[in-house]
């Protein structure tokens, strides 16, 4: 457990240092996880019990969204005068996301469709 725990955390720390050094806008915890990512994706060796690790992590995944929950409340004033606003682009974000993973999917069927046609095709 404690060789998952020095693994995650090295990552977390190249994922800081890589964000401070190329002045990156993005958080280092989540270029952290995107090195653990791709180390996933390129089956490199990893610690055994990381599996562990990882269930026993996300076992206490609600705690992790307590400083959201904070900043919504540091937030109450502008909430307040512009919620409406924000309602409504929340919504509208949504159906965004909604409509370019539906046609996201339609165009990857009728990819899928075509390969598989041509495959049949050639066997004949």
């Amino acid at each position: 457990m404690v060789e998952s725990l020095f693994f995650l955390l090295l990552l977390q720390l190249l994922g800081e240092t890589l964000a401070r050094l190329l002045a990156l806008p993005v958080p280092g915890t989540v270029l952290g996880m995107l090195l653990l990512w791709f180390w996933l994706i390129a089956r490199l060796p990893r610690p055994k019990k990381l599996e562990a690790m990882a269930q026993g992590i996300f076992n206490y995944l609600p705690v992790f969204f307590i400083p959201a929950a904070v900043g919504v409340i540091e937030q109450r004033q502008r909430i307040a005068s512009d919620g409406w606003w924000l309602f409504l682009l929340i919504v509208l974000s949504t159906l965004a996301g909604i409509a370019a993973a539906a046609w996201t999917m339609k165009w990857l069927g009728r990819k899928d469709a075509r390969k598989t046609q041509a495959g049949t095709e050639s066997a004949r």
